[in-house]
This record gives C-alpha cells, sequence and structure tokens, in this order.
C-alpha cells in the first residue's frame, strides 16, 4: 500500500520539528459504527468536508473508510457502573499509509474559516509514538497550526480545532514516527476524521436536537415532568403510533420516513413452530434508503449521534450521514460529557445533534440514589433474559409472565423510578444546550413503549397494545412553531421528514404526514414484531376502529446485517438473542 517516497518528500519529512507547536486537542475514545461519505459537498453555508479525490497526496496511499476507536470496554455490559462514558466512536475518515502526508489548497483568503478533524492509529503498533501535525505552506515555507502525538498502544481520537491564518496557502496534513531517524519507517495506518472547513461566523439556520428515549410510555411522561413541560411548550401529537413494537424498524423508519417493509430494517422470518430454543433469525439493516440525517449533513450541519442500545449499532446502517456516531454507557448521564463537548467545539456551525437514552429500558435500573423506597425488584429473581433468549409462543410468554399483582405494582414502580431518575438528568443536558442555542429546535420521540401487564403479558416487541405502539411525539420550537396539541391520529416516524420541511431543506425523502403535503402517504400501521405474537400488527382505518393484522411468521425484507461478537452478545442480553456473530 506504501508509495515509495520521492527525495522532496523525504527532505519534508526529515526537517519535520520533533517538538509540539500549535494548538493541542485531547479527547476520550469512544466507538461506534459505520459513516462514509458521500463526498465533500459545498454548501451555501460554506462548508467543505474534504475526501481523497480532493486531497493531494504526497506521501503514502489514502483510502476514505469510516474508522471507530474502542475502549477496552466495549463488548462488555454498557449497563456497569463502572463502564466509563464513552464506548465507542465511529467517524468518516481518511485512512493512510504511515509515514503519509497530504494537502489542500486554500484558493482563496483562508481567514475566518475553521478547520476541524481529529486523528488516531488505527491499531496499536509499535511502541514509538506518532506524531500527527497539521501545517500551513506557503511557497514552501511551514508554520505549523496544530500537532498530537500519538503513544504507542493509544487508538482513542485526538481533537483539532484550528482557525485559518490570513491569505491563499495549503494545509498540510502530516503523520510518522517522531523518534529521530524513524519519520521513513513504515508503521501500522493512521486515521484523519474527514476535515471540515467552515466559515467561523455561525450561520442563522437554527440547531436541531433530536431527543429519542428508548421504550417510553405515554402515561409514563407523569414521572417525567421537565420533558412533559417541554413538549407542552411545542406541538404535540397526542395520538402518535409507532411503525412497529420495538427498536430496530421503528428506529430505520424515523430515520426515512418509510415503513418497515419498505426500509426492509429489522429480523428475519419465524419458523413455522415455536421450537423454544434460542433463535438464529437474522437481524436486517437498513440497506441504500436515503436518511434524515444525510439531508442534513448535505445541507451543511455538522451531525453528531450519542446512543445507548446496542440495536442501533453501524451494522444497522444507521451511522449514514453523521460525522460522529458514539456508543455511550447505558445510564443516562453518560451523554452529558462528550455531547457537550462536541456541541461545544462545533459552536460555529448549524449542529444536528441527536440523543438516544436507553432508560426506561429493562432491566429498570435508576442510579442507586433513585432506588431508594423501592420495594425488592420481582425481575431480578424472573429474569427475562431467559425467556427472551428462546422462541416461545405468546401464550408461552403470557404465563411465564404471570405473577402476582403486588409484584407487578413493584415492576412498575422500578419502571417510574427510571423514568423520573432519566428525566432529571435530561434536564441538565437539554438546558445547557439550550443556554447556548435559545432558538434551537427540539424534536422529541420515543421508538416504542412497554407493555406492564396492560394486555396480560410483559416488556415489548410481542403486543401491539396502545401501551407499546402509542407513543410521545412533540416539536419544540418557540416562535416558530405555536404550542398546540394534535388530536388526529399520526405515524410517529414521520417526524423526522416533517423537521425537513420545517427547515426547507433539500431531501429525496417522502412528504411527511405530520404537515400539510397532499403527497403524504398517511397510513397508520405498526407490524413486524420482535417475539412471535397473537397478532402481525394493527393498521388503523377510515372509521376509527383498528384492524388487527394476522401474524403470518413473515421477517423483514431487508439484508442481513454483520454483527461482530461483542456486539451480539450485548444484544443477547436484552433479549435479542440467538443471533450469531456472521462477521
Amino acid at each position: 500500500m506504501t508509495q515509495p517516497l520521492t527525495p522532496p518528500s523525504i527532505k519534508l519529512l526529515r526537517k519535520l520539528p520533533l517538538v509540539v507547536a500549535g494548538l493541542l486537542f485531547g479527547v476520550s475514545t469512544i466507538f461506534s459504527c459505520s459513516g462514509g461519505s458521500g463526498g465533500p459537498t459545498a454548501t451555501e453555508l460554506g462548508v467543505l468536508r474534504m475526501d481523497a479525490d480532493l486531497v493531494k497526496r504526497e506521501v503514502g496511499a489514502m483510502v476514505a473508510m469510516p474508522a471507530a476507536s474502542f475502549t477496552p470496554w466495549y463488548g462488555r455490559h454498557a449497563a456497569d457502573p463502572n463502564a466509563p462514558q464513552v464506548i465507542g466512536d465511529l467517524r468518516p475518515a481518511l485512512v493512510c499509509d504511515l509515514p503519509g502526508m497530504f494537502a489542500y489548497p486554500i484558493s482563496k483568503d483562508g481567514k475566518d474559516q475553521r478547520l476541524t478533524t481529529a486523528v488516531r492509529r488505527t491499531r496499536p503498533g509499535k511502541v514509538e509514538t506518532v506524531r500527527a501535525e497539521v501545517f500551513w505552506r506557503v511557497d514552501e515555507q511551514l508554520t505549523s497550526l496544530a500537532a498530537v502525538e500519538l503513544p504507542g498502544g493509544d487508538e482513542s481520537w485526538h481533537d483539532l480545532k484550528i482557525d485559518l491564518p490570513a491569505g491563499e496557502g495549503e494545509l498540510l496534513f502530516m503523520h510518522r514516527f517522531n523518534t529521530p531517524g524513524l519519520a521513513e519507517q513504515g508503521g501500522e495506518p493512521v486515521a484523519w476524521s474527514q476535515p471540515a472547513l467552515a466559515p467561523l461566523a455561525k450561520p442563522a439556520l437554527p440547531d436541531v436536537i433530536v431527543l429519542t428515549i428508548d421504550t417510553l410510555r405515554v402515561d409514563a411522561l407523569e414521572h417525567a415532568p421537565y420533558l412533559q413541560a417541554l413538549m407542552d411548550s411545542g406541538r404535540v401529537w397526542q395520538q402518535a403510533y409507532s411503525p412497529s413494537n420495538w427498536t430496530l424498524p421503528a428506529y430505520a423508519s424515523l430515520l426515512t420516513g418509510l415503513s418497515p417493509e419498505e426500509h426492509g430494517c429489522g429480523r428475519g422470518p419465524f419458523a413455522e413452530e415455536a421450537t423454544r430454543q434460542m433463535e438464529e433469525r437474522s437481524f436486517r439493516a437498513l440497506g441504500n434508503s436515503p436518511t434524515i440525517t444525510e439531508a442534513m449533513r448535505n445541507a451543511g450541519y455538522a451531525t453528531a449521534m450519542y446512543f445507548q442500545n446496542p440495536l442501533l449499532e453501524s451494522w444497522t446502517g444507521f451511522d449514514r450521514g453523521f460525522d460522529r456516531y458514539v456508543r455511550t454507557a447505558d445510564r443516562a448521564k453518560a451523554n452529558h460529557e462528550p455531547a457537550l463537548a462536541w456541541w461545544q467545539q462545533n459552536n460555529h456551525r448549524a449542529r444536528f445533534l441527536t440523543l438516544h437514552y436507553m432508560a426506561p429500558h429493562l432491566p429498570y435500573l435508576p442510579p442507586t440514589a433513585a432506588q431508594t423506597g423501592l420495594p425488592p425488584n420481582p425481575l431480578n429473581e424472573l429474569k427475562p433474559e431467559n425467556l427472551f433468549e428462546k422462541d416461545v409462543s405468546a401464550a408461552e410468554r403470557k404465563a411465564y409472565f404471570d405473577i402476582s399483582n403486588t409484584d407487578r405494582e413493584a415492576v412498575r414502580d422500578w419502571y417510574h423510578a427510571d423514568v423520573a431518575a432519566m428525566d432529571l438528568e435530561l434536564k441538565i443536558l437539554i438546558e445547557q444546550l439550550r443556554a447556548s442555542s435559545p432558538n434551537c429546535m427540539i424534536l422529541i420521540h420515543s421508538d416504542h413503549g412497554e407493555e406492564l401487564w396492560d394486555a396480560g403479558s410483559f416488556e415489548h416487541g410481542h403486543s401491539f397494545d396502545d401501551s407499546v405502539i402509542q407513543v410521545p411525539l412533540a416539536v419544540v420550537h418557540p416562535g416558530n412553531v405555536e404550542a398546540q396539541l394534535v388530536e388526529t391520529p399520526v405515524a410517529a416516524h414521520h417526524l423526522g421528514t416533517f423537521m425537513l420541511e420545517l427547515l426547507e431543506i433539500p431531501n429525496t425523502l417522502p412528504a411527511s404526514a405530520l404537515g400539510g403535503s397532499e403527497k403524504a402517504d398517511r397510513t397508520i400501521r405498526s407490524a413486524y414484531p420482535l417475539f412471535r405474537s397473537e397478532t402481525g400488527g394493527r393498521e388503523l382505518q377510515a372509521n376509527g376502529r383498528w384492524l388487527e393484522l394476522p401474524f403470518q411468521l413473515e421477517g423483514s425484507p431487508g439484508k442481513p446485517g454483520v454483527i461482530d461478537a461483542e456486539t451480539a452478545a450485548r444484544m443477547a442480553e436484552l433479549g435479542y438473542s440467538g443471533e450469531l456473530p456472521n462477521d
């Protein structure tokens, strides 16, 4: 892969200084998923992302591909209180040979522009330190703008934020071993997160926050006073219905505006009869459907997502369009510091931030302080995961969770305590974000609810009862979206495309049924269960009545995703088991 160094390149590598000069920015490790770019996009906002075909490679070969940084915790239980805030961080990147050097010309006055990027070693490699540096080159004269040293064994991302000098010149990106005499020696590749240039002057477009809370019932909002008040300040859809009863197809629909049948993301078909053994139905990834994130990125927005559910990892394809796709620990507070750091680093950009909270999903684990006064949790002895990993009938599921009314009430107490604890943490972060962006738009969404014996059984993925498919849905944008309670039933997954319409962002996604478009599909259907069910879903008829769809063993029509062993293990803990790693 390495190209021979030409004499001028060798000379330049040798003479580059060995002392750290300019700005130095350190960053924490993270995990994630894919994130390729469709190439740099020059937009009305003046944002440009450098891709491999736009930069001039002077030393070494290069390929554009996602690069992910993982902590040693990746693959372990993310709900463990000892888990670090950030577990993984995936970014679109230029992955280059070591040593490597590439340049990008600034043909106009570089002043009032900011470069953002990050750099990391792709594998531990040798013990020698790698030096990565960005220079400003004018007529072969070099000025160091920022530098970072990457020790052996350090695979974390190190962020760089650089205000460009005035005048015309070239940005020169260089990485090599820092030890004298080793500048020309090869090693493991180095990744630069896709460098982005943007004006220092923040555009007039509003920042956008997508707030998505896993497993949140509509009636649980009475235990989340901050979230309820936030929703009440905007437009609230009182009867919003999820397109499915579990995360994967529901979230794919939010990102694409498509129904589960159209985007194909979910899980393969059921066996003819319940086997009572571990299921091996493959999980289906998103495919090539365009997403709201890609539309926002193409419009010049900086994009990031912080998520806590392994069903949202990169094998799904949900990371497409995100500059940062970050897995955090399964506790609400874990989103705070990393999300705020990204928000502040991009304060010169229009920002699109998606925050996913796992709570109040099982195992219903509010912080220790919030557990005071709660009764013993019956789920500790019942061990739901022992059932979830097996292919059982709806009747067997109902029988397994046939516990006393006292125990049911105790489980509800734990669920509501988890909701309340999440709400307190949510308030801290959202208020900090809004303090620096009072005019931001906030979208509020849940992928599905949770059955707490409303229809005789427990949890989600099996039933299409209102407790599972009716979800909180709102858009908050003071001064732009009037506070309103909408009683008309709607499909919840049209929220993302409604956002694009409100912002007038060009896109090729379907029209939203939440707006006034005559082209919108106003079908309200929830289908494609995760587990065996008494019904295959529900569809709202014109007369206001629900039609029950038959359970026909069908699976999602998409292609199987490639899932690594660590992710499969975490999915199994949540009941999404039986899936064998196929990487």
